[in-house]
């Protein structure tokens, strides 16, 4: 309860609202309220054990969604004590379903549970109307004029009891004479419900079942107390039929026996020789909501498809399918429903607390158009009224279509009119499937294949795409049977799906070495060969290699591109060309000008380096006379050990040259002036 609960309950009071005034349950007792509570935070409810009188407001109490709430003492919970069927939403007046909720919320901010349904809250579940479909009602139940609670009455069929329902007092439904099903949620620890009738959780007490229920009722198999009065406050049952497994009841003719047929406990007063059958047969039984007739069983065919049946709980949630259907069929006792969402086709009913929900499945060769009620009729519309009318028999309804599917690759479709002037295009399909009830062929040109039909005046024409890493070699029925001759007779047979076949593609890889030599060179491949990668090293006289140019590449492409780590990723096509490019090495000289200087001197060449005349050293008191140039390979040195020495273009090697001199001779010439010798000459260096 929440903490403002008291100043609702306050509010109320002080306000002095008056309600509309709850109906009198038309029972054996009274409707009345607990007596005054006081609660720990003194929330003044009024619960006394006093008749509610015809125009008499409940102090305490709130309307939401036309039912009317008391709140419980303990301020936690509230007792559901009135439905106003006038009040109702529409949604629920059109479904003719109603579900009590869990919690209700009166001022917008605390919540309270639904914790227990009042002596004759559910006595307002019909209206009076005049409805001339009611007439024929005698006719169909055989006995005299038609039941009285059917006398221009309609209302609620189905109810759902959530959850926190822990307490229905037996006056409850009282007077609920249009109520035929309940459901009670499977989360629900006191109660559950089984073919629309309350049980307890064990599904072993029978406690109730709606006054307004019509036809046959079966009783579960784990049954074991059942009341004999409960089953005589529903005129409108015609048989009760024991499930297969009950160790304590037995049916025969319609009637409730002790297992050993021994005792007879309960024979219906409408029971008449075609209900003596289960529900799940053909019988029919009233229906109130339009007073024709409906049936018990739906069956649903896929009329040249198939089907998939679903079974759901009362929460929504998919408890089992079955796929593969040629026919569903299963009983019907619940609200129902045909469902057209334009592209997928619904059928939905109930039986007890299960759904049952129908839709077809794909069918080669067609496209579902949605159902009817006979296999060539009319298409049921959007939740069509008379869908369920008895025979409550549903046929899938087919129209042939054409379908084209790429098979890997993608397709072009065309649309044509007249003497096949185009009208439009669509490119980069997957599948094409349209509809077809005309002419229609199948072309093999060679160059291409064409698939042509007709539907009204539009020709639809469809064309495989290029697909990188294959090529198309035609059509076939199945993704790898035989492959369609030019205009096959049998092209467009049951069912007319193509498929587009295709040859994969292998391409060469050619290496430009460019001078040099590799191993290990991949020589072709295809768009699914796994990455691979080419040599990443290889040998070339003067130089190192620095990677693959590679062009031609389509698709996943090439990584690592101009580099020496290149990948042909899986996924690329074409023919390749993979060029080695190269850098010359460079190659240093050394110098030794034995004790000479020099300038202008290289300290580095390669094998690129145009003719390199060695620069001439000085040394004073030398003459030089060469060099002496050691470690070349390839042109090699010209002139070596001569002043005049050239390193040739294409040589390769790491160069030492080595100074040679020759030592120069000097002459002193002595001229002595009068000497006793003369002038005389000496040599010295």
């Amino acid at each position: 309860m929440p903490s403002d609960g008291a100043a609702f309950a306050n509010d109320i009071i002080s306000q002095q609202v008056v309600l509309e005034p709850i109906a009198r349950a038309e029972s054996t007792s009274s409707f009345c309220l607990a007596s005054t509570l006081e609660s720990t935070r003194s929330v003044p409810v009024v619960s006394a054990k006093l008749s509610l009188e015809e125009d008499e407001a409940v102090i305490g109490s709130f309307e939401q969604d036309g039912m009317t709430f008391a709140v419980e003492p303990g301020g936690e919970s509230v007792s559901l004590i009135a439905v106003s069927y006038e009040k109702l939403p529409r949604e629920l007046v059109e479904d003719q379903a109603l579900v009590i909720p869990d919690t209700v919320t009166p001022d917008g901010t605390g919540s309270y549970s639904v914790a227990r349904i009042a002596d004759g809250a559910l006595s307002s579940l019909a209206e009076e109307r005049a409805d001339p479909s009611y007439v024929g009602a005698k006719a169909l139940f055989d006995q005299g004029d038609a039941p009285e609670p059917f006398d221009g009455r309609i209302g609620i069929l189905t109810l759902s009891i959530p959850s926190s329902v822990s307490s229905i007092e037996d006056g409850a439904f009282s007077g609920s004479d249009t109520l035929q099903y309940l459901v009670v949620s499977d989360d629900n620890p006191e109660y559950a419900s089984y073919d629309g009738a309350l049980y307890d959780a064990e599904l072993s007490t029978l406690l109730l079942v709606p006054e307004g229920r019509a036809g046959a009722i079966r009783i579960a198999a784990s049954a074991t107390d059942i009341d004999p009065e409960v089953l005589s406050r529903c005129p409108l049952v015609s048989a009760v039929v024991v499930d297969e497994g009950n160790e304590t009841f037995a049916s025969k003719d319609g009637c409730l026996y002790s297992r050993d047929a021994s005792s007879l406990i309960h024979a219906p007063s409408n029971r008449t020789e075609a209900s003596m059958t289960p529900m799940m047969l053909s019988e029919e039984v009233f229906d109130v909501r339009k007073g024709r007739a409906a049936a018990t069983v739906v069956a649903v065919h896929g009329n040249g498809g198939t089907l998939t049946k679903y079974t759901l709980n009362s929460a929504g949630s998919v408890t089992s399918s079955t796929h593969g259907q040629a026919s569903v069929s299963e009983p019907i006792n619940g609200h129902n429903a045909y469902y057209d969402f334009g592209e997928k086709f619904l059928i939905d009913w109930w039986y007890g607390s299960t759904l049952f929900r129908v839709e077809a499945e794909s069918r080669p060769g067609y496209a579902l158009l949605g159902f009817s009620k006979t296999p060539t009729g009319p298409l049921l519309a959007d939740r069509d009224a008379t869908a369920f009318e008895a025979p409550a028999t549903f046929y899938a309804r087919w129209q042939k279509t054409v379908s084209v599917f790429a098979n890997g690759g993608t397709l072009t479709k065309y649309t044509l009119k007249g003497d096949d002037i185009m009208t439009g295009s669509t490119k980069g399909l997957s599948s094409v499937s349209e509809w077809l009830n005309g002419h229609a062929a199948y072309y093999d040109k060679g160059w291409t294949y064409l698939i042509d039909w007709w539907c009204g005046e539009v020709k639809f024409r469809v064309e495989a795409e290029p697909r990188g890493g294959y090529t198309c070699i035609g059509f076939s029925k199945t993704p790898d049977g035989a492959l369609l001759s030019d205009r096959d007779a049998q092209a467009f047979a049951d069912p007319a799906v193509f498929y587009a076949r295709w040859s994969r593609n292998t391409y060469s890889i050619a290496y430009n070495d460019n001078g040099g030599s590799f191993a290990g060179k991949t020589g072709s491949y295809n768009v699914d060969t796994n990455d691979f990668k080419l040599p990443s090293s290889g040998t070339r006289t003067g130089y190192a290699f620095t990677g693959w140019e590679v062009s031609g590449a389509s698709g996943a492409g090439i990584a690592g591109n101009n580099t020496t780590n290149v990948t042909v990723k899986k996924g690329t096509y074409g023919n390749l060309t993979a060029s080695a490019k190269w850098t010359p090495v460079s190659y240093p000289i050394s110098w030794d000008t034995a004790g000479g200087s020099l300038t202008g001197q290289k300290t580095s060449y390669d094998i690129e380096t145009p003719d390199y005349l060695l620069p001439t050293p000085t040394r004073t008191g030398y003459t030089f006379a060469g060099w002496d140039v050691e470690g070349a390979s390839g042109a090699g040195i010209a002139g070596n050990g001569t002043t005049d020495v050239t390193v040739k273009k294409g040589t390769y090697g790491s160069l030492t040259a080595k100074a040679r001199w020759t030592k120069n001779t000097y002459h002193l010439i002595w001229n002595v002036p009068h000497g006793a010798h003369g002038n005389r000459i000496e040599d010295f260096t």
